[in-house]
């Protein structure tokens, strides 16, 4: 017979993003922090899928830190850079749910074997489930990284065969700077160096267009 496996989305399902509002209610107070918190994990989420749809893999760490810009500029809190790097910090240090550690110790008497699936480095995977005292109940799941894709898109969930991405492109665009730029005005990020907005659109005459 075989061995019953189950997979385990990491964050919101093992861990508990909301303890990220108390840190920052110190610097902006408890409603603030509240929608802040909100509002980044729904960033995370939309990064994480785009940057899958496009197979234009980042890892989650990168991930965070791109979705606190965003939301910073959006809600204009304006946290400094060590706010920042200690908000990043914490997400590493998240508590588990309190029913998770004696649900998985159940599964794992019975025999099932569980895994972690998250678009996360191994080393933060480790961390945070080292952390959170949930190490010992499991393997971990590194697939997302091998195959370019979300943990929350369905072909990460099975063997990927990723098949060759054709764009057209006008004459003068190599294929990294169009890939780049893609990236970029799909996440509604600001390549460095550029003159484009934060909204995506660029300053007449100063970026080509595709």
């Amino acid at each position: 017979m075989d061995t019953p496996l189950f997979a385990f989305a990491l964050h919101d399902t093992l861990v508990d993003t909301r303890d990220l509002s108390a840190l920052l209610a110190l610097r902006l107070g408890a409603a603030e922090a509240d929608a802040f918190t909100r509002r980044f994990r729904e960033k995370q989420s939309e990064f994480t899928y785009r940057r899958g749809l496009m197979g234009a893999y980042a890892d989650f760490h990168r991930i965070q830190r791109e979705a606190l810009e965003a939301v910073d500029r959006e809600r204009g809190t304006r946290l400094g850079e060590e706010s920042k790097q200690a908000l990043l910090a914490h997400c590493r240090r998240l508590p588990a749910f309190a029913d998770a550690p004696a649900a998985l110790t159940r599964l794992r008497g019975l025999g099932v074997r569980c895994v972690v699936f998250s678009n996360a480095s191994r080393y933060d995977i480790e961390l945070l489930l080292d952390n959170s005292g949930l190490a010992d109940r499991f393997e971990i799941s590194s697939a997302p990284r091998r195959c370019g894709a979300s943990s929350r898109m369905p072909r990460s969930m099975r063997t990927c065969a990723r098949a060759p991405t054709r764009a057209r492109r006008p004459p003068g665009w190599s294929r990294r700077s169009l890939r780049r730029s893609s990236v970029h005005a799909t996440l509604g990020c600001v390549p460095p160096g550029s003159s484009a907005t934060p909204s995506g659109r660029s300053n007449p005459g100063a970026t080509r267009r595709i």
